[in-house]
């Protein structure tokens, strides 16, 4: 996750770049008035083209990332609940093997039936 964050930040990056450097490329033309010569009407076109490609695609590494970013956040709050629930200690004491647990009142509970040998042998 760590790489294509890396690799996500470095591509916004070269294409904001790029972006730029086309749309200078796009002002230079206005400026010579070469945007109204018809030799130059084919560049203007593709070099309009190239720059709403290269935004799409900063919209695109952007939305990816930013779906990154919330996919790591969402692992981080899942880790964190589950360090939560492994460092909080358990609030029923766990009984020794072959013993039941035994009622805090101290005496027998209404309804409930006494174990066997405690019926046998009494207790």
């Amino acid at each position: 996750m760590a790489d294509e964050d890396a690799a996500l930040k470095e591509m916004l990056k070269h294409l904001e770049e790029a972006a730029s450097r086309i749309q200078a490329s796009r002002h230079l033309m206005q400026e010579n008035e070469l945007v109204e010569d018809p030799n130059y009407l084919g560049l203007l076109a593709r070099v309009s083209e190239a720059l709403d490609m290269t935004e799409a695609a900063r919209r695109e590494a952007r939305r990816r990332r930013e779906q990154a970013e919330r996919e790591r956040d969402e692992l981080r709050r899942e880790l964190f609940a589950l360090r939560q629930q492994r460092e909080t200690p358990e609030t029923v004491e766990e009984e020794p093997e072959g013993e039941s647990p035994r009622p805090d009142t101290g005496g027998a509970q209404e309804g409930a039936r006494k174990p066997w040998w405690r019926r046998v042998f009494g207790g």
